[in-house]
């Protein structure tokens, strides 16, 4: 009888994860179970779809202690990405599930996002772009970004990765890490600072780090009321480490510049008035979603699920 995977992901995903995930699994003998959705699913339709398959790649999807104890078969979870707050690991660590994922396989393709929002922002292009098609002719005044001070909270792979790819824009970069690459600070030319200065100082905010209790609502009232004026905040993170209604109350009350947001404490946010002001550039969690990404990670997670299910050991573990 042939294992079972299930794949849920998104429907943007569906042409290369078809070419360069489904049709290997099978190749291999694997019988495979893909759903392609727009949104995350549902715990109710995870379960009626997991129930017997031996390993799992999940994309947003809440993997819960609910979900785990309907998987009688499960071996392995493989998150389609790199943060893994979406699955209940201590449960998943009861039933003897392994946890993997697939790091610094899509840090370019976040890096390079926030380098488009950073010129987004800096020239109001999204919002001068829908006034145009409102059929009004409306300008405004930009910034430069060269010489700017731009603050990295977290520099993993996705934060040292932004870090090179903007060189050549000789802006002013301060980080903010628990844990300091002194190595690569020093090759780079960086500061590390407290988060409080950074706060203060920079014209644009990154941000780059899980969602847990220590950072969750890590940019809120007091942070924002601390920030420049003119300033930038970027979350292509986590949703839940920015407080969204104070970011909203600050955007609204012109103590900040603007944000740009591609994660959301709900997604979709519907309805959600910070998505609709015009000071605020939304994205659909799209930091991951292009095909170079999407074909590293769709090899990475084969091959950790695979490992799993054939008695070895994954590339990658996360406990």
């Amino acid at each position: 009888m042939s294992k079972k995977i299930l794949i849920t992901l998104t429907k943007k995903e569906k042409e290369t994860i078809d070419k360069k995930l489904v049709k290997p699994l099978e190749k291999k003998g694997y019988e495979v179970i893909v759903v392609y959705e727009n949104a995350a699913l549902s715990e109710e339709k995870i379960i009626e779809k997991i129930k017997d398959v031996d390993g799992y790649i999940v994309g947003l999807e809440k993997v819960t202690e609910k979900v785990l104890n309907s998987a009688s078969n499960l071996k392995v979870v493989c998150k389609f990405g790199v943060g893994t707050d979406n699955i209940d690991k201590k449960s998943a660590a009861e039933k003897n599930v392994r946890v993997t994922n697939c790091p610094g396989l899509n840090s370019n393709s976040v890096a390079e996002l926030v380098l488009g929002i950073i010129f987004c922002l800096s020239r109001d292009i999204t919002f001068l772009d829908n006034k145009m098609k409102d059929d009004l002719w409306i300008s405004s005044m930009g910034t430069e970004v060269t010489g700017k001070k731009l603050g990295i909270i977290g520099l993993g792979n996705i934060g040292k990765c932004l870090v090179k790819i903007i060189q050549g824009l000789n802006m002013d970069v301060m980080v903010y890490d628990l844990f300091k690459d002194e190595e690569f600070a020093e090759k780079y030319n960086l500061e590390y600072v407290e988060l409080e200065k950074i706060i203060k100082e920079s014209d644009f905010i990154s941000l780059h780090i899980p969602i847990n209790k220590a950072t969750r609502d890590l940019i809120s009232e007091n942070e924002l009321k601390a920030m420049k004026k003119n300033a930038f905040l970027i979350n292509t993170a986590r949703g839940g480490v920015v407080n969204e209604e104070a970011l909203l109350k600050a955007i609204e009350d012109k103590e900040i510049a603007g944000a740009a947001l591609d994660a959301f404490i709900n997604e979709p946010p519907v309805g959600s008035a910070l998505v609709k002001h015009e000071r605020v550039i939304a994205l659909p969690h799209i930091g991951a979603a292009t095909y170079e990404a999407t074909e590293r990670i769709a090899q990475y997670s084969m091959q950790n699920v695979v490992n799993v299910i054939e008695g070895k050991e994954p590339l990658s573990e996360v406990k």
